[in-house]
């Protein structure tokens, strides 16, 4: 991102979720000690995704991270790729002298999920950013197997896998 060469884009839905999930490791997990810390999580959180308005004038800006604004085109898109992922967990394609059919796959992808996924696809279709200029990166396991059969998608990968180092995917 330094270099330039790459954006990072994030559903406003997404943004949301990573606040509410900060709270539950705050309330439910006891992540942090102390109130303290929970706020000054939070608060490291809000100034990495905010744009000042000074930044916004500048000539040369520099904007980290850019919403993807939910919109009607990508709430529709939601219910096709739930169907999408749910087709190809019902039916596994068979490998070539298998006798015994293969198990469906149990995968399972949250609305969040269903929108990262729509967004991408919004993101190609009216940005034209070509398939494999767009990386889909998640800690999700099930957002990144769900992903792989689907071939209009870009890939997806999950940086705590070896496979899928930052080192390897963008040398």
């Amino acid at each position: 991102m330094k270099s330039r060469h790459a954006r990072v884009y994030v559903p406003d839905v997404c943004i949301a979720e990573a606040f509410k999930v900060l709270a539950k490791k705050y309330y439910r997990d006891k992540w942090f000690r102390f109130p303290a810390q929970h706020k000054q999580a939070r608060d490291r959180m809000s100034r990495t995704l905010t744009v000042t308005a000074k930044t916004l004038r500048a000539k040369e800006r520099e904007i980290r991270y850019h919403d993807v604004e939910t919109n009607r085109d990508i709430i529709i898109a939601v219910d096709r790729f739930y169907e999408v992922i749910n087709k190809a967990k019902q039916a596994p394609k068979k490998k070539p002298g298998q006798t015994t059919p293969p198990k469906p796959r149990n995968v399972e992808v949250s609305v969040p999920d269903l929108l990262i996924l729509s967004s991408a696809k919004y993101l190609m279709d009216f940005y034209d950013i070509p398939r494999e200029r767009l990386h889909i990166v998640t800690l999700d396991r099930g957002l990144r197997t769900a992903t792989q059969s689907i071939q209009e998608l870009p890939n997806t990968y999950d940086p705590t896998l070896a496979a899928d180092a930052a080192a390897k995917i963008f040398a």
